[in-house]
């Protein structure tokens, strides 16, 4: 016979659980392929065991039978993958970027596959998605990642299904909204180069058509290419940082919405 309030504290424990694996399941770094899923289950595991020893159990309060508690577990598993998702949605603003960078440059036919996301991506893709892995883990982003799943139960120790999930797609919407808008950002300069090289070079075309234009252009618009990403990358860096701590904040928003 089990004890009642050992059973009770492994539902607790089991609560805590599916937040954290809900958020490793997607948020960037955590959601690495290139990562064990055993060592991220371990890792799930005992993040889960350092909260619920953090007096975290006077918050949650979880149901006494069975069907309502699952429901529990699934909205718990609601709450981690939507912060996970948000984060992810504002990562995937690089990989856009690099996107819009490789298409300039002509560079967009080169796709190597991107172990962080799973897909396909160019080269100056990957290129930017190594630099965010690093930025992420540079800046803490993976411990602030950690505090904004402490700090949701305050503000939303359990979420019932029951409830409205306007908050989490208006969210989701605002998310993608914020993604493009920082893809563009980071682009805009490589546009704004390319916008005018490819100016000049018409203009060239006209005023001395004797000149291959064409298989003159790849070569200089890669080379110009590059040198604005490389001029521009402290600038980037330093966005990418920013637009990071944004998604983490902005997803505690949702979650405090979402109470």
């Amino acid at each position: 016979m089990i004890d009642s309030g050992l059973l009770y504290q492994l539902q607790i424990f089991l609560l805590i659980l599916m937040r954290i694996f809900g958020m490793m399941a997607l948020a960037p770094f955590f959601s690495s392929m290139v990562v064990p899923f055993r060592m991220r289950a371990t890792l799930a595991f005992f993040v889960t065991v350092v909260m619920f020893t953090l007096a975290l159990r006077a918050q949650i309060r979880p149901e006494l039978s069975l069907v309502p508690y699952i429901m529990q577990l699934a909205g718990e598993l609601l709450i981690g993958l939507a912060i996970g998702f948000i984060v992810a949605t504002y990562f995937a603003a690089f990989a856009f970027a690099a996107e819009l960078f490789s298409v300039q440059m002509g560079l967009s036919i080169t796709m190597v596959f991107d172990p962080q996301a799973q897909i396909e991506v160019p080269v100056i893709g990957q290129l930017l998605s190594m630099f965010a892995v690093l930025i992420f883990v540079g800046i803490g982003a993976h411990h602030h990642l950690l505090s904004a799943i402490w700090s949701s139960y305050a503000s939303l120790p359990v979420l019932e299904l029951t409830r409205e999930a306007g908050p989490f797609a208006q969210g989701a919407a605002s998310a993608f909204t914020a993604m493009f808008g920082a893809a563009l950002k980071i682009a805009l300069p490589m546009i704004a180069v390319s916008f005018l090289l490819s100016l000049s070079m018409g203009i060239l075309a006209k005023t001395a058509p004797q000149l291959n234009i064409l298989m003159m252009g790849f070569p200089i618009q890669i080379l110009v290419g590059l040198s604005v990403l490389l001029a521009s990358l402290p600038f980037i860096f330093r966005f990418m940082g920013e637009v990071i701590s944004q998604s983490i904040q902005f997803a505690l928003r949702v979650t405090g919405a979402a109470a």
